[in-house]
């Protein structure tokens, strides 16, 4: 059974959302970043193979900078309530094309998206088994990073991470606000894009890991890091 037909595409919700579509399908970063199949592939098998538990359904999942929504779309399939945070319209670090096709994907498949600009704020106290953050953190702390902007390049590995203890606490700060949000034995996954000294950023996550209070499950690479809310 193929992927499309495990989770097809819904119908197109009118006229002016295909014409939109269209519009923004034609943009040459869109060709080559954007192939449902692919995306839909790789995020059942990034479930599998990082969060396989979701496979048995009735979790409570947001999934911070979610794109065209296929995670989403993903845990759904599995029986787990899923939403999203993603980048204001006109403030995406992949570009307006990106976060277009995205609001567009999101209103065809019903998926529950908010374009808050990745405020975890809005969220209460413990409303979350799960939390992802799959290349997104340097999108949420897109102002800690110095080097060609995200926008003009779309490759992390222009950027590095500013090794100052301001970056410290933006990280910690972040982690504190997952933390708040899920429930007692919660999972936080993030899998952030790299970045020229991911080895100073490993460092800042593994030590508010600690003072958060999360216990780590598993990192890799430095850019890897599953944790766990002790209950």
């Amino acid at each position: 059974m193929s992927i499309n037909s495990v989770l097809p595409l819904n119908d197109a919700p009118n006229d002016s959302w295909l014409r939109k579509y269209e519009e923004v399908i034609s943009d040459p970063y869109i060709k080559k970043k954007y192939n449902r199949s692919r995306r839909l592939k790789d995020k059942f098998s990034y479930l599998q193979n990082h969060l396989p538990f979701l496979k048995e359904g009735g979790n409570s999942v947001l999934d911070i900078g979610p794109g065209p929504g296929e995670f989403l779309e993903a845990c759904r399939y599995y029986g787990n309530e899923a939403r999203g945070s993603d980048a204001l319209i006109d403030d995406c670090e992949m570009g307006d094309s990106y976060i277009t096709l995205s609001r567009l994907m999101s209103e065809r498949q019903g998926l529950d998206i908010l374009y808050n600009g990745l405020d975890m704020s809005i969220y209460k106290d413990e409303s979350f088994d799960v939390i992802n953050s799959q290349g997104s953190i340097e999108q949420v702390l897109r102002d800690l990073l110095e080097g060609v902007p995200h926008k003009e390049k779309k490759n992390c590995m222009l950027l590095s991470w500013r090794e100052t203890r301001q970056t410290e606490v933006a990280i910690s700060r972040f982690l504190s606000d997952c933390y708040r949000c899920l429930r007692d034995n919660g999972v936080l996954l993030i899998y952030g894009n790299g970045a020229k000294n991911v080895e100073f950023y490993d460092s800042a996550v593994c030590y508010s890991c600690r003072e958060v209070g999360f216990n780590m499950i598993k990192r890799k690479n430095h850019r890897f890091h599953l944790m766990r809310k002790s209950s």
